[in-house]
């Protein structure tokens, strides 16, 4: 079928879209210098802004009238929008340019097919419906406090995942039209098992049962001569292969899920098979793992179900984290690298850790940094920051080694430059502006740093601006979680997307209340978005009014926005305000969004000369250490 204007037009999004990932991140290497890199930045976010403009048209003139239209597509619509769904998503290897739009497309294209009725069509856009809903759950399920967005996702799956089995029946099975229609349907029999994988489920007996059952249906399959004669084209070999496959992960994360001591037994027994099938067939399934991964599948269900002790598999995941090449960012070693600690980190969790073992802990987590770092970020970072999320979460702090805040600031930096130097500058005007008030109305800070009176908060000042400090830049750790949304510079966001970024204040505590050292900051990043009343911003439902550290949130949740207004790079491609400007935002807001004594503040000419100052150079200088760490 010949290009119609829509599908040029789409194929013009695509192109845009990958111009925009180069722009957002400039090669380091081709940087001259500190002073060279704002402006680098400065130049490409402006060319962002255009090519965001046309994409955004693009959206409005074709796409979003496709999606929204209620009549069937015609044929050339139709044709359009599966080849653009194609470019948006590689199921495989979990590389992707819009997640949700893909999933938005492919439900459009789902749609258009039940009314046409076209039961070949359908067939594909379930498979195709599922992958887009799984990409989707993989991107949700990392953020405890999005469990209602991923239960809709995971139910929509589930439900087309059910119509897909039903095909399974055998006269359904044989009135299928075509060798593709039954693959379809024989590849979702195992990967249904996918939507069964949600955090919040972790430890429910009955989703566990569930899932084992039906991945030893699926992989009975194979097994019945009913499916074997009657597709016989089907690679029945590979489909083996990927259930046991998916069999072996169930016990990732030292078992988090809690499958029995008797489910534990199938599994490893089911991984023994992995093994020996991979081994008989291993030219065949070479471009569908690699050894060391099968062998972490292995010694991970042999430690589980008790055939290995802790001793023993500790010696060998540390082998195989050896095997990890630090400059190879494939999927298979990237997953490596990441799974291997993992394993190490539930061996550790809730025991001292030997003198031996910190070394090798605190050499992980200069060796992650340095990969992170190096990674190319052009791709998609969903699989990494699944298991990202985990590391985080998991991790432990080593006496005299690098702590919790600076192993998240140096992640940031390496993912998500713009967020880091904008951590710094917010953590700039919140030392600023704590000095000044204290100074002015020391009242406000009685409790914080277990002060009792004013007295006690002059004598304790330095002390008050330090914990200011560090509680600015800790306040968007939980940015790390989502840092493909931030990314997202090409369009607008959609609604889905806003969600998932109001959730990064409440991800934020949770990651610092499980950190000793980083606890006594958690508020601050739970409430930094919150207005001064408690009428507006997120999250609802729950106020710091009463919390000793209220005039620090306040302060954070100024500078944030203070930051974030006038800066041009990063966060927005729109031209900064002036400082004049969001003063006189302020003093609109004062008593609502913002504090009255913030209003006031600002207006002092000796703070706002401060603040001026860290406009002018303040924020260069952080671009120029944020240079620094990524040339290094």
């Amino acid at each position: 079928m010949p290009d119609t204007i829509t599908a040029q037009q789409l194929k013009r999004y695509i192109s845009l879209t990958l111009k925009v990932r180069e722009l957002s991140s400039p090669v380091i290497e081709e940087i001259k210098g500190a002073e060279d890199y704002r402006q680098t930045l400065l130049r490409n976010f402006a060319r962002i802004g255009t090519f965001a403009r046309e994409n955004n048209k693009i959206l409005a003139d074709y796409w979003w009238p496709l999606i929204r239209k209620d009549t069937p597509l015609l044929p050339e619509e139709s044709a359009a929008l599966k080849g653009f769904s194609t470019a948006l998503l590689d199921a495989y290897s979990m590389e992707n340019l819009d997640l949700p739009m893909r999933y938005l497309q492919t439900t459009r294209l789902l749609r258009d097919a039940d009314e046409k009725k076209d039961e070949a069509d359908i067939l594909r856009m379930l498979d195709a419906q599922i992958e887009a809903i799984f990409a989707m759950m993989h991107m949700t399920q990392r953020f405890h406090f999005c469990a209602p967005i991923c239960y809709e996702y995971r139910d929509e799956g589930l439900s087309a995942a059910l119509r897909l089995l039903s095909y399974l029946h055998h006269d359904r099975f044989q009135e299928l039209a075509g060798d593709r229609e039954k693959e379809i349907v024989l590849i979702n029999a195992r990967y249904m098992s996918a939507l069964f994988d949600r955090s919040d489920a972790y430890g429910d007996a009955d989703i566990n049962k569930k899932d084992l059952d039906h991945l030893l249906m699926a992989l009975h399959l194979s097994e019945d001569p009913f499916y074997i004669e009657n597709a016989p084209s089907y690679d029945w070999t590979y489909h083996n292969f990927r259930t046991l496959q998916y069999i072996s992960q169930l016990l990732y994360s030292g078992n988090v899920r809690g499958f029995t001591p008797e489910e534990v037994g199938v599994i490893h027994d089911h991984t023994v098979r992995l093994k020996e099938l991979w081994q008989k067939e291993h030219d065949r399934l070479s471009a569908h793992s690699s050894d060391d991964l099968i062998d972490l599948h292995l010694l991970r269900a042999s430690y589980k179900a008790g055939r290995m002790d802790a001793a023993a598999y500790k010696e060998r995941l540390l082998s195989l984290y050896e095997k990890c090449i630090p400059d190879d960012y494939s999927f298979f070693n990237s997953s490596l690298y990441l799974l291997v600690p993992m394993e190490l980190f539930m061996l550790f969790r809730g025991r001292e850790i030997p003198p031996a073992d910190s070394a090798g802990l605190e050499a992980y987590y200069a060796g992650l940094i340095s990969y992170v770092h190096r990674m190319p970020k052009k791709g998609s970072l969903s699989f990494f920051l699944t298991y990202l999320s985990d590391i985080l979460q998991n991790f432990v702090h080593v006496p005299g080694g690098i702590d919790f805040e600076t192993f998240c600031l140096r992640l940031m930096v390496s993912l998500h430059p713009p967020t880091y130097v904008h951590t710094l500058s917010v953590s700039d005007f919140s030392v600023c502006m704590t000095g000044h008030l204290i100074l002015r109305k020391p009242e406000l800070f009685v409790g914080v740093c277990g002060t009792e009176n004013t007295d006690d908060v002059l004598a304790h000042k330095e002390e008050i601006v330090d914990f200011a400090k560090h509680a600015a830049l800790c306040h968007d750790f939980g940015k790390l979680f989502i840092t493909e949304v931030i990314m997202t510079y090409g369009r607008n966001l959609f609604d889905e997307e806003f969600l998932l970024i109001r959730q990064h204040p409440l991800i934020g505590a949770f990651l610092l209340e499980h950190h000793e050292e980083t606890a006594r900051y958690a508020n601050v990043a739970r409430f930094h978005h919150q207005w001064y009343d408690g009428s507006a911003g997120y999250p609802v439902n729950t106020s710091c009014a009463h919390l000793p550290e209220k005039a620090i949130i306040d302060i954070v949740t100024c500078a944030d926005c203070l930051d974030a207004s006038t800066d041009d790079v990063g966060r927005s491609y729109k031209k900064g305000k002036t400082l004049d400007d969001y003063i006189s935002e302020v003093f609109e807001g004062r008593g609502t969004r913002y504090a009255p004594y913030l209003a006031e503040l600002l207006s002092n000419t000796e703070v706002r000369t401060d603040i001026e100052q860290i406009l002018a150079s303040g924020r260069d200088e952080n671009y120029r250490r944020a240079y620094r760490i990524l040339a290094s």
